[in-house]
């Protein structure tokens, strides 16, 4: 027991272990994978000349960029090919489990492998192996001729800087000029301590400092002192120790630590200062050379001649310089060659290494495999032969339990028989006596009935008129009513109707009730001054919203409980949603808002609309049919119209929209929306909910209201009024200008102005489109808002322009729509039965119904300024 949790221990530490090395491992990794991408990024800089000098004029750099366009081609090839490779081995590996994978049994019911299982088996694992080898063999070949290229390409780097550091010294004895000297003097030698000696102290200081700092960059590279030079002039005065300073320099330089560059600034305080002396002594000689220029002139003829000679020496000194160069360059030359002749005998020598090796491990393996496979073969035969035997053992076993059980039924059955046969008669006898005992009762309940009608019973003749005449308590009423009238004569006044007077039934409909009172509350708003009624609107509006809110927090809340009880979700799941979502599109804002919004929106759409097409098409399923708006109406629908109507809303959503959504991003983006990070608290969704619906109603009604203008409506919005039954898939069959004006701009004004969220503008987005859908559909259906506005709208052309119907009270545009038969329809419907049911269009009805629209409808025409088809 000591030893198994001594093992448990070390084994739970190794993996401590184990798991710290990895998370090191992958920390590692990103560190230096930031580094590599900021060097890339300074080099794709440096190619592309962002940094002003760089590379200006360079021709030399076209190889290279060549050079690293072939290595990204190449290095794009190699990873497809390794994801090729991994993807076969994945696609081998499932397939063998989804094969091989038998779920659970009896053990006593599995059979035996069968030769054919073994053998699939057994080229499966092969193909599998033979995969993963062909993997590494590619992958080990490719990693050895890398190394190869590294080592020959190091090698040829330390011959250049060879020849780079004997040519800086040929220059520098070929840039000596020796002092003119006297005719016939000898010319003295020139060395590097003379022309050290010759220049100003501070020149030869200075000099010094960048032979052994590095030169004029301090030992860095270019680009790096570069942004090192950037960095310090933006905090320039600060001191060398500052850690802005520091902090803005690592920024900009991702392979330098914090002690490199504070030590870069004190190398460049020093540089400045000995540049600044370097500079003052150059001054300083230059006029010393500008006073000693009449003193030269003299000088000048004796030293013409000296100078010749001093000349032609050099030449000859140069010359021998240039021969030994080139005796030394064919030297290195036949040095190189040689090695790489070498090399190439070597890499020759490995490879049929290689290929022997590689042949014994083939031979070996398949030694291994053949013995595998015989192994296989025997265990087989033995698992096979166990497994008969278990059989046999089995069946005779079974034979015996089946006799000895048979057995036992005999006698058991031939005991029950006699227990059985009492049973019955005594069932029987319980019978027979449970049916006297009703018998009896039911004798005795006759009885008793008998007597109780004889003492009853009640000869009476009764007057069958008596029905049809009035009450003692009507006849009281009627004569108090009478006398009411003759008291109200008698006073000379007008006649009262008294309660009495009214006619009444004496069952009520509740129907024709209900329609009294729905008639005496229209007649009542009729009343209402047309001031007060867009204040009635508001009230409905804001009961409307309200509700629709509170429904909304509940199947939020129903939702989220769901998804995180039965889809395994943890933590914020919209959140999570939303980052997948936004992931999904790249985890760019412009490719999230684009095409993220068109998914999002064209799914939604379609799959609502397509149930109503499948409604308005098929006419099913049935039982809804009812809740048609216009029954007469689109039966059959127009198969070609509907085409045409798809067309023009897949152009509409895909050709127009784009090119206004990357508008709306550009606008957005200088708004400040949030197009990723954390989604707001619902409750700031709810009220920004509203504030998108009232926003839309303003610009919604002035917009549609602009299409009816009669120069206006001919060419753009009379494409939207060829369908006077809308359906739900014309809410965006519209012309292009009307589709951007009318279905796009508005609901895109209220993120605008509140900067809103992008998963509340998609959440906004949708409602809108199925709020739209649902006033085109052409159903009332129950518990769904009512579409007989808009209908209505279709129907007429001059009333009902806005969304929510506040600007429409405000401006009289719905006198019409509420004289007529479809407001009284308009309500949310809370019960199975149509409104046509509740509100049929009776011939009395129709007739009252056209007088009122006729009287509204001029007073209508006067405040629209729309057209007709």
């Amino acid at each position: 027991m000591t030893s198994s949790a001594g093992l448990d221990r070390v084994q739970a530490w190794r993996g401590q272990t184990e798991s710290a090395r990895r998370q090191e491992t992958l920390r590692d990794l990103h560190r230096l994978d930031g580094s590599a991408r900021g060097i890339e990024r300074e080099f794709r800089q440096l190619l592309s000349g962002r940094r002003v000098g760089a590379v200006a004029g360079c021709a030399e750099l076209a190889p290279l960029i060549e050079l690293e366009t072939e290595l990204n081609t190449t290095r794009l090839q190699d990873r497809r090919q390794l994801q090729a490779g991994a993807n076969k081995i994945r696609a081998a590996v499932e397939s063998f489990k989804k094969e091989f994978s038998q779920p659970a049994t009896d053990p006593d019911a599995v059979e035996p492998p069968s030769a054919d299982f073994v053998s699939r088996a057994k080229q499966a694992v092969e193909t599998i192996e033979r995969l993963v080898l062909e993997l590494k063999e590619s992958q080990r070949s490719k990693y050895d001729e890398l190394t190869n290229e590294e080592r020959l390409l190091a090698q040829e780097v330390t011959a250049l800087d060879k020849r780079i550091d004997a040519w800086k010294v040929e220059d520098a004895a070929a840039s000596v000029k020796p002092k003119a000297v006297p005719s016939g003097a000898a010319a003295p030698a020139t060395t590097r301590t003379d022309i050290a000696d010759a220049l100003p102290p501070e020149v030869a200081e200075f000099e010094r400092y960048l032979t052994q700092t590095g030169g004029h960059t301090g030992g860095w590279e270019d680009v790096d002192h570069r942004a090192f030079l950037r960095a310090r002039q933006r905090f320039e005065g600060a001191s060398a120790r500052s850690g802005s300073l520091v902090d803005e320099a690592l920024s900009s330089l991702p392979t330098k630590t914090a002690q490199q560059v504070r030590e870069h600034e004190q190398w460049y305080t020093e540089y400045n200062r000995l540049l600044r002396q370097k500079k003052s002594a150059i001054a300083r000689w230059r006029q010393q050379k500008a006073d000693a220029a009449a003193a030269a002139a003299v000088d000048a003829a004796e030293a013409d001649a000296a100078i010749d000679s001093d000349e032609e020496a050099e030449r000859r000194r140069a010359e021998r310089l240039r021969q030994r160069a080139e005796a030394e360059r064919r030297e290195r030359a036949s040095e190189l060659g040689a090695w790489r002749a070498e090399k190439s005998a070597k890499e020759k020598r490995e490879a049929e290494e290689r290929r022997k090796k590689q042949a014994e491990a083939a031979a070996r393996k398949a030694e291994a495999e053949r013995q595998k496979q015989a192994e296989l073969r025997r265990q087989a035969d033995e698992f096979r032969a166990r497994r008969e035997a278990e059989r046999a053992e089995a069946a005779e076993q079974e034979a015996r339990r089946e006799a000895e059980e048979r057995a036992r039924r005999r006698i058991q059955t031939e005991a029950d028989a006699g227990r059985l046969a009492d049973r019955n008669r005594q069932i029987v006898d319980e019978r027979l006596a449970r049916r006297q005992q009703q018998a009896e009762q039911e004798e005795e309940r006759q009885r008793r009935l008998a007597s109780l009608k004889a003492a009853v019973e009640v000869r009476a003749v009764r007057d069958p008129n008596r029905l049809m005449q009035p009450t003692a308590v009507c006849r009281e009423r009627m004569a108090a009513a009478a006398d009411d009238q003759r008291s109200a004569a008698a006073a000379g006044g007008r006649p009262v109707a008294g309660a009495a007077s009214m006619p009444h039934r004496a069952v009520p409909s509740w129907p024709h009730i209900y329609l009294a009172m729905e008639t005496a509350r229209q007649k009542a708003v009729a009343m209402v001054p047309p001031r007060r009624q867009w204040i009635d609107s508001a009230k409905k509006t804001a009961f409307v919203l309200g509700t629709s809110l509170i429904v909304f927090v509940a199947a939020r809340n129903t939702a989220t409980d769901l998804l995180q009880r039965f889809w395994g979700a943890s933590g914020n799941y919209w959140q999570q949603a939303f980052d997948w979502t936004y992931a999904a599109f790249g985890s760019d804002d412009r490719c999230a808002w684009l095409f993220g919004t068109l998914a999002i929106t064209g799914v939604v759409y379609w799959a609502f609309n397509l149930f109503l097409m499948l409604l308005d098409v098929f006419n099913w399923p049935k039982f809804l049919l009812k809740y048609k708006v216009q029954p007469d109406k689109n039966a059959p629908i127009d198969k070609r119209m509907l085409a045409k109507a798809v067309a023009t809303v897949l152009f509409n959503e895909f050709v127009v929209a784009p090119p206004f959504m990357l508008l709306m991003f550009a606008l957005y983006s200088w708004r400040g929306v949030a197009f990723s990070g954390e989604l707001p608290t619902f409750q700031w969704v709810i009220l920004e909910i509203a504030v998108f619906s009232l926003t839309e109603e303003v610009f919604f009604y002035y917009s549609h209201r602009m299409l009816h203008h009669p120069r206006i409506y001919r060419y753009v919005h009379k494409i939207h009024h060829e369908w006077t039954a809308p359906i739900g898939i014309i809410s965006l069959y519209a012309h292009p200008i009307e589709h951007v004006l009318s279905n796009l701009l508005p609901p895109c004004m209220g993120p605008l102005i509140m900067g809103s969220h992008l998963g509340t503008i998609w959440l906004w987005f949708c409602l809108a489109l199925v709020s739209t859908s649902i006033s085109h559909c052409g159903y009332h259906f129950p518990l769904l808002p009512s579409p007989e506005a808009h209908d209505f709208h279709h129907l007429k052309f001059v009333n009902n322009f806005g969304v929510l119907g506040i600007l429409d009270s405000l401006h009289g545009t719905d006198r019409l729509f509420r004289a007529s038969r479809a407001y009284q329809r308009h309500f949310l419907l809370l019960s199975l039965v149509p409104v046509r049911e509740l509100y049929p269009d009776g011939d009395k009805a129709m007739k009252k119904e056209k007088l009122n629209e006729t009287d509204a409808g001029k007073a209508g025409l006067e405040d629209s300024s729309g057209g007709e088809d």
